[in-house]
């Protein structure tokens, strides 16, 4: 996994424009639209203004996906336990 930071004015324009929806405790999901396609990306703050994007996905419904759910929480888990050894 590869830490990224996002512009922090970008993220707040992003969460303005509803682009950001809060899945759960420290797990969101940023919408991304080009044409006919949506494109989703779920992600979890790692501290302060850094955040990791865990998984990228095509969403063909309303509901984010269950199974997209799990492979970012199971990433952001990874995540914590890896930095808690450290």
């Amino acid at each position: 996994m590869k830490k990224i930071v996002f512009d922090y004015y970008g993220l707040i324009v992003a969460e303005r424009q509803l682009r950001v929806k809060k899945l759960e405790n420290n797990l969101y999901e940023i919408r991304s639209k080009r044409a006919s396609n949506i494109q989703r990306a779920i992600y979890f703050q790692v501290q302060g203004s850094q955040y990791l994007i865990t998984n990228a996905f095509t969403k063909k419904t309303n509901k984010t996906p269950e199974s997209e759910k799990m492979i970012a929480r199971n990433r952001r888990s990874q995540y914590f336990n890896k930095e808690n050894k450290q």
